[in-house]
């Protein structure tokens, strides 16, 4: 279990007052919290309060008696030549640089409290405006202690008798009121890092959101988990989500089944790529979908599946990593099963002679042995689907392809919405339309509050972190 270290500017009416019998807020935070250390800011003034009558030393070690704990570690900070302590700018880099070295020597498991009760208003001040504007570490509690009035203490110091007070100190009964409580005073960096990190999240950078709440001074806010589950889903990441939405509650993919869940959040990630402005990225991405959609537009509507007809080859660096690291066959399928590409294999289209002699009829050499391409299935699609609206969408998606795509895969060039609407004659809002119209063949039951769920989500995870949740 980590230490509690107290760190208590001196007040006039530390350690007990003397004028109505109560504790001060020192010693009363030390009653309450049991600190294991108790570091003490004395001015001018107070110093010589503590080298008259050892005043504060003797409350603390009554106290520790009384609670039948060990005396906590002391250490006394004295400024003897601090007179002027009304103004605030004498205690603020003072302030913080003290703390940030005590915060910096702790523990993982300890903790620092900071009383806002005793000292000035200038110290008091110091404290919490620290905390307003840089916020301290998130081991930190600012503490507050109520007057037993509810009212303004007074100071009086004459005649004060440090061993009656302690006889006659209120709080040194059982049921003493707990007269604490914490001071929840957000840090304006904390405000500014959140306002970053909704904006962060309404752009869809969800790894910049996560760096951000990580390096905040306050605790990692429970959002966190929210903003992991998001980034874990961008990655198409779907174990690792299933986890997080049990977790936070929040239920972010609407498609279940697993190959329409795969190719419905990949193709999200296109209207990502698009608001995002990423039309490189946009570009490239449209193989894979077009390639996935057309074989499920083929099961769907042709009673076609191309799994009967291919099979999985390793590609060439999975093969180059095996000699190097002297792998056997069992060993690469062990490690690399998920590479494998997808080949057309001669001997089972020969089995289906009118598949085969579509190939043979489209393509000189034919396809065997060769990777399924969107264009080898939209040949399928062509000859074998009956509705003419399904063939001529398949068409135009895979042209918009092969207008983009080969520029932007091999090529350093500038991709801009202007330059994919000149290729293609299609804005992508127009390119992205057209992707829906295609999902709407594939029988996967997409309905359009789906296309929105990217939006639904940020709207619940900004809504998380106004609430503080």
């Amino acid at each position: 279990m980590g230490k509690t270290i107290l760190f208590s500017p001196v007040g006039g009416t530390d350690p007990i007052s003397w004028n109505n019998g109560y504790d001060g807020a020192m010693l009363h935070i030390a009653r309450v919290y049991c600190p294991d250390k108790i570091i003490l800011y004395l001015s001018a003034e107070m110093m010589e309060f503590h080298e008259k009558d050892d005043r504060y030393m003797y409350c603390l070690e009554k106290l520790a008696r009384l609670q039948n704990r060990a005396m906590p570690e002391i250490e006394i900070i004295e400024r003897p030549e601090l007179r002027n302590v009304q103004y605030f700018d004498i205690f603020f880099d003072e302030f913080w640089e003290k703390i940030s070295q005590i915060t910096d020597e702790m523990a993982e498991d300890d903790e620092l409290l900071l009383n806002v009760s005793s000292g000035t208003p200038a110290m008091k001040s110091g404290l919490e405006v620290l905390q307003t504007i840089r916020g301290f570490s998130r081991k930190t509690r600012l503490i507050q202690v109520d007057t037993p009035t509810k009212k303004m203490n007074e100071h009086a110091h004459e005649g004060f008798d440090v061993e009656l007070a302690w006889e006659v100190d209120v709080d040194n009964a059982p049921d003493f009121k707990n007269r604490c409580h914490e001071f929840e005073c957000r840090s304006l960096k904390n405000i500014q890092d959140e306002e970053i990190i909704k904006q962060l999240v309404k752009d869809y950078d969800y790894r910049a959101a996560m760096a951000v709440a990580k390096d905040m001074p306050e605790p990692d806010p429970a959002y966190l988990d929210k903003l992991k589950l998001a980034r874990a889903r961008q990655l198409l990441d779907f174990s690792t989500v299933t986890k997080l939405e049990k977790k936070t509650g929040m239920d972010v993919t609407p498609v279940k089944s697993g190959d329409a869940r795969k190719s419905f959040e990949y193709a999200l990630l296109l209207w990502i790529k698009k608001d995002r402005r990423e039309y490189v990225d946009f570009c490239r991405a449209l193989t894979p979908l077009i390639v996935d959609l057309f074989e499920q537009i083929l099961r769907c509507q042709c009673k076609i599946d191309i799994n009967q007809y291919v099979y999985g080859d390793f590609p060439g660096w999975v093969r180059r990593k095996c000699e190097e690291e002297g792998w056997n066959e069992e060993e690469r399928e062990k490690r690399f099963r998920g590479a494998k590409i997808c080949k057309w294999h001669k001997g089972r289209l020969k089995q289906d002679e009118k598949i085969f002699s579509v190939f043979q009829k489209a393509y000189s050499s034919g396809v065997a042995n060769r990777n399924i391409s969107s264009d080898h299935l939209l040949k399928l699609i062509e000859e074998f689907c009956k509705n003419r609206a399904i063939r001529d969408a398949a068409k135009q998606i895979r042209e918009v392809e092969e207008a983009i795509r080969n520029d932007s895969a091999h090529e350093m060039v500038s991709v801009t919405e202007d330059v994919i609407e000149h290729r293609t004659g299609l804005t992508t809002d127009e390119i992205l339309k057209l992707i829906k119209r295609l999902f709407g063949y594939t029988g996967y039951g997409i309905k359009e509050a789906d296309w929105h769920s990217y939006q639904a989500m940020n709207q619940e995870i900004v809504q998380a972190i106004d609430a503080g949740k």
